[in-house]
């Protein structure tokens, strides 16, 4: 490379000092992304699950999850105020684990830290009697509230429009009409002998 900036390069080796700085950047190992403890990056691991499109789906879905550890515990006492919203639990149901699955890591007896996240978040799941139900029930209430909102500001509607009715001084005039021609057709009715 000559007649360029880089001309000086040809100087020779490099000092013990730049090459030490450059070493330092390039085998430095890259910084690792804060995870949540559920979910700590394994190159390796006990893989139970053979399907690998099934279990990256499954770890997708963990991950997404948020708070995994807010949802199992949820799912342990039944917890009815877990924040998360009717799409997050369509998600999780389309891809909770079958029984076969949660059998086969059931099943598993060495030490949970052989396995990988995504065996380890099930195996949190296989734990908890009737997981699936209870992400149901979970999500049936999330609906009964929202259902309950939406009534709730629909009554409060109906109240304050009837309110307004019964203060009206129109409407007190149209009840007297009526009143008035009912008695006078119930007074024509009686005299007629009908």
């Amino acid at each position: 490379m000559r007649n360029t900036i880089f001309d000086e390069l040809d100087s020779g080796p490099l000092s013990d000092e730049a090459a030490g700085v450059l070493r330092g950047l390039i085998e430095r190992p890259p910084p690792t992304v804060s995870r949540s403890l559920s979910f700590t990056q394994k190159s390796c691991g006990i893989v139970l699950i053979k399907d690998m499109n099934r279990a990256q789906k499954l770890a997708i879905n963990f991950r997404t999850g948020k708070h995994f550890d807010n949802l199992c515990f949820a799912l342990r006492t039944l917890d009815l105020q877990l924040p998360m919203e009717e799409e997050d639990f369509e998600r999780l149901r389309h891809v909770w684990p079958t029984l076969e699955e949660l059998r086969t890591i059931k099943n598993f007896t060495g030490p949970p830290e052989q396995l990988r996240d995504v065996e380890q978040c099930m195996l949190r799941l296989a734990e908890i009697p009737r997981a699936e139900f209870r992400l149901r029930l979970l999500q049936f209430q999330k609906q009964v509230q929202q259902l309950q909102a939406e009534l709730a500001s629909r009554i409060k509607t109906m109240r304050t429009a009837c309110e307004e009715l019964l203060a009206a001084p129109e409407w007190h005039v149209l009840l007297g009409e009526v009143l008035r021609m009912g008695n006078f057709i119930n007074q024509s009715a009686g005299q007629q002998g009908i």
